[in-house]
């Protein structure tokens, strides 16, 4: 049976302070010098903060099981952004739809990317478990369009409602994990949340392959869906049933609870969240949370994006870059936006993003490095699979597991244990400059170990910053703002993508 009380040997890396953990106050020298995480024995680079308080602490069992969980969400919603890559080629044969290949993976973006920054202030109002929860639901949906599709219109729309979910998954995600780990932990975990997103990157383009090839395309959406939602039914009345027959919550335990080791993921992330993830309740009647909202900032930010990103995306395919069409979008958009930052400045009481947040030149850096790491992963992930069909002739399969050497993007799982990412931010980005230069040289008459090699050179380079910045922006920011930083870290890696 678990501990009643967490204890500095039930919380991993934390001594259990049941209070909010001290503000994100780190000197801005320190940060130059990209100290963010360090291990034992250099708490005075910490500038007062307690390195090993946790705002929400967790007894171990419930910690691994709720982080378990999230894990489980983060590989679903980053294996949805890479694993339709491969099957493009069949389903544009199958929908005679060629010019609207690009908006299957632009759907996802766009409404992941116009809705993130909205997703960090609605869980400061409303609470993390409630947010989280509807972003689960909404990657589920989509995903059950996506899967039943008959129409490429009817796939977009799809692939845009998982997108709200997913992009909301990924980057409650890491607001998450930053509640539940101690300062000084921050980085291994972070760094396994990378290792995660790596291996589903990698996993994705295969699965997809194999489906397409052997099976059939849709199931890279909806894999044995009907088992997943029975599995859910049951192992749900299966919890409720052994929560009412128990007086204290204390008491659920991990052999009773989880025993059948072959629960789909789907059913492990619900159940983890819904019932072990447990946050102080946020202050205020449902009234007076609605009214925290910013009614008018929230829809200008949304159409402002959208507006900016449908020209980007459609310009030099869908129409061209000087037509009225293209010019009438980005002069709206630009306008809304600015728009947006004046309500954000003089009229919103509690801003959708905070002009505080960019004082410190850390955020500046996190931004810029995620914004080009954007471009740079989306790019490859997305075209490269359809590069191997098509140039090269590559089944869909093999497609996939010409993207295995992205593997070395798993290295970021051990730069986060340094405590340190300046160098590594400036390592990744070098590297990544010179992998996309050599990339971009393939051919029909490429070898094998070319293309080996510069995409396993690509994968090192994104390992250096896909955490790193995270973990950085997370460090420079007080402890208030880190959801809608970090959502807003996820918003701008989006909008290079």
């Amino acid at each position: 049976m678990p501990p009643s009380n967490p204890s500095s040997e039930s919380v991993p890396g934390g001594k259990g302070d049941v209070s909010p953990a001290p503000g994100l106050n780190t000197s801005q020298g320190d940060l130059e010098n990209g100290v963010t995480s360090p291990s034992a024995g250099r708490d005075k680079k910490f500038a007062g903060r307690d390195p090993d308080a946790v705002a929400v602490p967790l007894n171990r069992t419930r910690f691994w099981l709720v982080y378990l969980g999230l894990e489980m969400a983060l590989f679903l919603a980053a294996l949805d952004q890479t694993i339709v890559v491969t099957t493009l080629p069949t389903i544009v044969k199958e929908f005679q739809s060629l010019n609207q290949i690009s908006w299957v993976g632009t759907a996802y973006l766009l409404s992941s990317t116009s809705i993130a920054p909205t997703y960090g202030k609605l869980a400061d109002i409303f609470g993390r478990k409630p947010v989280m929860m509807f972003a689960i639901i909404a990657f589920e949906i989509g995903t059950i369009i996506c899967g039943s599709a008959v129409t490429m219109d009817m796939l977009i729309v799809g692939r845009a409602i998982a997108g709200i979910g997913g992009g909301g998954v990924i980057s409650m995600l890491q607001v998450i994990v930053t509640d539940i780990v101690s300062l000084r932990d921050r980085g291994k975990y972070q760094g396994i949340n990378g290792a995660v997103f790596g291996f589903s990157t990698i996993v994705g383009p295969l699965v997809g392959g194999a489906f397409t090839d052997h099976v059939s395309w849709r199931w890279s959406f909806c894999e044995c869906l009907m088992l997943r939602t029975i599995a859910c039914c049951i192992r749900f009345v299966t919890i409720v049933l052994l929560l009412m027959s128990t007086t204290k919550f204390k008491h659920f335990s991990f052999p009773s609870a989880v025993a059948d080791i072959n629960i789909p993921l789907g059913a492990i992330t619900i159940v983890s969240i819904a019932f072990l993830l447990k946050f102080p309740p946020v202050a205020g009647s449902t009234r007076e949370k609605l009214k925290r909202i910013d009614w008018i900032g929230t829809p200008l930010l949304l159409a402002g994006v959208v507006c900016i990103l449908i020209p980007v995306q459609g310009g030099g395919t869908q129409f061209a870059w000087d037509s009225a069409l293209s010019i009438a979008l980005f002069c709206v958009g630009g306008a809304i936006l600015v728009a947006f930052v004046l309500v954000e400045k003089y009229v919103a009481r509690e801003p959708v993003i905070s002009g505080s947040i960019f004082m410190n030149r850390t955020v500046y850096a996190s931004m810029t490095v995620g914004f080009f790491l954007g471009i740079v992963f989306y790019t490859l992930t997305y075209y490269l699979p359809i590069y191997f069909q098509i140039v090269n002739g590559d089944s869909a399969t093999v497609s996939g597991l010409e993207t295995i050497p992205f593997i070395g993007g798993m290295i970021g799982q051990f730069i986060s244990r340094f405590g340190i990412v300046r160098p590594f931010m400036i390592a990744g980005s070098v590297i990544n400059v010179v992998a996309m230069g050599l990339i971009s040289t393939l051919d029909h008459n490429s070898n094998s170990g070319m293309r080996i090699g510069y995409l396993l050179m690509a994968g090192v380079g994104l390992g250096g910053c896909l955490q790193t910045r995270v973990i950085a922006l997370q460090s420079a920011v007080d402890m208030s703002k880190i959801s809608v930083a970090t959502t807003l870290l996820s918003f701008v890696q989006n909008l290079g993508a």
